[in-house]
């Protein structure tokens, strides 16, 4: 049996799968690493990390191929029956990676959140803030792997000399199964200074932001061998040397192919820590700048769009911290997760009114407003935490609705809504969704989109499929469908969670200031 393995390297852990070529899932295995906050807006990872949890998981998932043989001989006539073909990578974007020559990490890596380069993105936006418009679609922020390199030259000025090329973090573990350094298209377009079209470095304005261009690592396509995995790394992943290693794709790129966004009008909400709604784009539409982000599709000659929301599963999360084990949750069976879905499911659509704003960690799409900041409105005595529950539930999907309103005035279609991510698992979620987008939901069965679409990858790769568009409309499967309902009741409670959205942005932009803007110039 021919096998394809795919690695997601997450924000908080790190995903294997084995994948057969019909798209059944053999085996899979996680691993979790931490997250520093060293100073305030600082956000990093020990790359070294993300290694680690890539071999154990990988050797996991090796060893349950093996099946539960316990003698040597067992084991040899088990592997004679399966052989992996070719091994591809996900990983979060926008992660900056310095490396030596060796593909060393000189430093912590930068992760996306990271906001010390604030100073730097003002700085760029103002210096060719309207090149990079032109040419991506999309605006410097702290979060752009420009601003993350500006601050490494001019505050770590020794690792800047030092390093060979920067890479991300899936480029980072790639490196390590294979010893090429190397990016592609979908991750490299995160850096600000890719053509997305061309799906080649924009060397003038790379240059023009003040950097050398020998930090630009080699660029390869997202379907190219991009090395085999060496003997060191087969010993300590269980893969077989000689292994090929197709070069993968950014988190979302991946994912894009793990939920079926390979044709017009798909459009597929993903619920992890943050949510993404994504679908493919042609081209980058000016007039969705600022308000969504535009990116090379792994399909070459395509695009996608994105609406970010920063706090999806989050907002669960938060909630589970500052109410814990309630009364209302205790005596409840399954997971923290399912017993808080139960009871989100006794409160009425609209939560009775109460609207939640679901800005824990400032504000996404459509506005990208770090002051945005989370709150309930529409409290009362009565009001309940099965309200409290729904209406954060039902908050992250008013601002997913924000991003398909942009998709539509920019003329991208919405046809069929496609949910994935560690959300999708709840049933009332999947509800509200259906019913504040207004469409039919079509769960997917594997909930693990990047590292389905990183699998999918390495198999278009070695030509086990002929292209990523046959691959995803195969191999991506649906649960259920969920039909919307409730549609009048959300329409009337989205259409104040947006009233509301735009009136608060002044007080959000005042808060801590000790003075507010009033009408007439008093204060």
């Amino acid at each position: 049996m021919d096998v394809l393995v795919g690695i997601d390297v997450g924000t908080s852990g790190l995903k294997a799968i084995a994948l057969s070529t019909d798209g059944s899932v053999l085996s899979s295995a996680s691993r979790s690493y931490p997250l520093s906050t060293p100073r305030p807006g600082w956000v990093e990872q020990n790359p070294d990390d993300w290694w680690d949890a890539a071999c154990s998981a990988v050797r996991s998932v090796v060893e349950q191929l093996d099946c539960c043989g316990s003698d040597s001989g067992t084991r040899r006539r088990d592997r004679e029956n399966w052989r992996v073909i070719a091994v591809s990578l996900s990983g979060h974007m926008s992660s900056l990676v310095m490396v030596d020559r060796e593909g060393n990490a000189l430093r912590p890596c930068l992760m996306m959140t990271d906001a010390r380069g604030a100073e730097e993105a003002r700085f760029l936006e103002e210096a060719v803030g309207e090149e990079v418009v032109r040419l991506t679609g999309g605006s410097l922020r702290a979060s752009s792997m420009a601003a993350k390199l500006l601050w490494i030259k001019r505050n770590e000025p020794e690792v800047y000399e030092k390093t060979s090329v920067f890479l991300t973090a899936k480029d980072f573990i790639r490196a390590r199964f294979t010893g090429e350094l190397c990016t592609e298209p979908t991750d490299a377009g995160n850096t600000m200074f890719l053509n997305p079209y061309s799906r080649r470095w924009a060397h003038d304005l790379y240059e023009s932001m003040g950097f050398d261009l020998k930090h630009l690592p080699r660029l390869v396509e997202t379907t190219d061998l991009a090395g085999h995995v060496t003997a060191e790394a087969a010993s300590q992943t269980g893969l077989p040397c000689g292994t090929p290693v197709i070069a993968g794709g950014a988190d979302m790129a991946c994912s894009a192919v793990g939920t079926g966004c390979v044709e017009e009008g798909v459009v597929a909400v993903t619920i992890g820590t943050a949510a993404q709604v994504v679908t493919l784009a042609h081209k980058i539409d000016p007039r969705g700048a600022g308000r969504i982000t535009f990116h090379p599709h792994a399909i070459v000659g395509e695009l996608y769009a994105m609406g970010s929301i920063f706090s999806g599963g989050l907002t669960l999360r938060w909630l589970r911290s500052t109410i814990g084990e309630n009364e209302a949750i205790r005596g409840r069976t399954g997971s923290y997760y399912d017993r808080i879905s139960e009871l989100a499911s006794e409160a009425p659509a609209g939560s009775g009114g109460v609207t939640f704003m679901p800005f824990l960690v400032g504000g996404g799409s459509p506005e990208f407003d770090p002051a945005m900041r989370a709150g309930f409105i529409g409290l009362s005595l009565d009001t309940g935490m099965a309200a409290l529950v729904r209406a954060a539930m039902e908050g992250v999907a008013y601002n997913a609705r924000d991003c398909l309103n942009v998709f539509r005035e920019i003329g991208l279609p919405v046809s069929v809504l496609h949910m994935g991510g560690g959300g999708s698992a709840s049933a009332i979620w999947r509800s509200i969704m259906a019913g504040v987008l207004g469409g039919t939901v079509r769960p997917l069965a594997m909930r693990d989109a990047s590292a389905l679409g990183a699998a999918v990858i390495a198999g278009v790769g070695v030509n086990a499929f002929s292209s990523i568009y046959e691959a995803s409309k195969r191999l991506v499967l649906f649960e259920s469908n969920v039909a919307p309902s409730d549609v009048p009741v959300y329409d009337r409670q989205y259409q104040i969670y947006d009233l509301a959205r735009k009136a608060l942005r002044p007080v959000y932009h005042h808060t801590g200031s000790g003075q507010m803007q009033v009408p007439g110039g008093e204060r």
